[in-house]
């Protein structure tokens, strides 16, 4: 499931392990940063920083998103077009 928290920022929900998730996600970023989007403005370039984290036991959603959340700014601070997991 994805959601749009607000801004420029979106959550994607998957059930599946650490491992696939993060496969899925590159899959994602990868089509967003090789997408042809000079079609649509001359010189536009789009990339995606991402934080995956994985649900624990006890964990609540706030849990979850701060986990994700300090994990994109670890993305950001690495550098555009990052995944960190």
């Amino acid at each position: 499931m994805a959601a749009r928290f607000g801004g420029d920022e979106f959550g994607v929900f998957l059930a599946t392990d650490v491992e696939t998730a993060a496969g899925i996600a590159t899959r994602i970023r990868t089509a967003i940063r090789d997408h042809e989007w000079h079609q649509i403005a001359a010189g536009l370039h789009v990339t995606v920083s991402m934080g995956l984290a994985s649900r624990g036991p006890g964990m609540i959603g706030e849990d979850l998103y701060a986990a994700a959340d300090e994990k994109l700014y670890r993305a950001e601070r690495a550098g555009r077009d990052r995944l960190a997991a």
